[in-house]
């Protein structure tokens, strides 16, 4: 049996683009290798620092205005943690009564049997939600508290962030160095 002769595979043609003519002979060439990557810049020199070890940026940064926290998000957290906290104190008097309904009084103490039984731990689970409500509404109203705070505060006056902070601030000038306190 004779060995078959070595074929040289046909070249792919590229995929059809719109904007070329399309020729069945033609093979689209390699696309061009990418530019080399331009040098890196040069390092910056590092920003003087206080004796805290923050950075001082060289000029002073002026104060950003700072967004406000809206006025419906103050009322949604107030109302809510209001909400949980109603919510906390119905729970916690329910299950105060369920308890007040197992004690009975000592003339006529009730029997126990499986509805009593079920009504008291439907009790615990009462007094425990009404304590998660407790904490959940807690937190909401010192959320609403805090955002309350943050949106009528009135803001720094008009200093240089890098004045404004505590500690001492060592500065490189064109003349010298300059300490700040």
């Amino acid at each position: 049996m004779p060995a078959p002769s070595p074929v040289a595979p046909a070249p792919v043609p590229a995929p059809l683009d719109p904007t070329e003519p399309t020729d069945p002979g033609t093979v689209k060439p390699a696309p061009a290798a990418p530019a080399p990557a331009a040098a890196p810049a040069p390092a910056a020199a590092p920003a003087p620092a206080t004796a805290s070890g923050a950075a001082v940026p060289d000029k002073a940064v002026k104060n950003e205005d700072v967004p406000r926290p809206s006025w419906k998000l103050c009322v949604g957290l107030g109302v809510g943690g209001a909400a949980m906290l109603v919510s906390g104190l119905v729970l916690g008097g329910l299950a105060k009564a369920r308890s007040n309904e197992l004690e009975g009084s000592v003339g006529s103490p009730p029997l126990y049997d499986e509805d009593v039984a079920s009504r008291g731990r439907q009790g615990e689970r009462m007094a425990t939600a009404a304590y998660v409500m407790f904490g959940v509404g807690g937190a909401l109203a010192i959320a609403d508290v805090v955002l309350l705070i943050e949106r009528y505060r009135k803001g720094p006056k008009k200093k240089d962030v890098a004045q404004a902070s505590s500690g001492v601030t060592v500065a490189p000038r064109a003349n010298g160095l300059q300490v700040s306190f």
